[in-house]
């Protein structure tokens, strides 16, 4: 005992939804007007893609830079440094720790470098895409 589903005609009353009210619901599987398609959202996908990854190279870059540099003072450090810091396991968290820690300063200062030097001229291009407490 099988059920056919029949294709129902457009004026044909259906499920009541709060798409549907008011005007008639289009089915789920149809493909989109042309007129519907925004061509910059393409376009704006791509610019965040290249933009997380442009960020995740810089961040591997200063990840690599950073390691090397504690490397190397923790190395120099072994020979003057106490006992107590010289034990193994505290030069591996310092070895993780502190390449971690200056990648969050060096983000940090290159968000502030770049706010200092790149939003007054988009505030004098376009003033309503930034907020300005002074002006309320």
């Amino acid at each position: 005992m099988t059920t056919e589903r029949r294709p129902q005609p457009n004026n044909a009353p259906g499920p009541a939804t709060s798409a549907a009210i008011g005007q008639r619901a289009r089915p789920l599987a149809t493909e989109p007007e042309p007129a519907e398609v925004s061509i910059g959202h393409s376009g704006a996908l791509a610019t965040g893609c290249l933009f997380t990854i442009a960020s995740s190279l810089v961040t591997c870059l200063l990840l690599f830079v950073n390691g090397s540099l504690v490397m190397a003072i923790l190395v120099m450090m072994m020979r003057f440094a106490p006992a107590w810091m010289q034990q193994q396991a505290l030069m591996q968290f310092l070895l993780f720790a502190l390449p971690v820690a200056l990648v969050f300063l060096q983000w940090m200062m290159i968000d502030y470098v770049r706010t200092r030097l790149f939003d007054p001229a988009r505030r004098r291009q376009n003033p309503s895409t930034s907020f300005d407490p002074s002006m309320q």
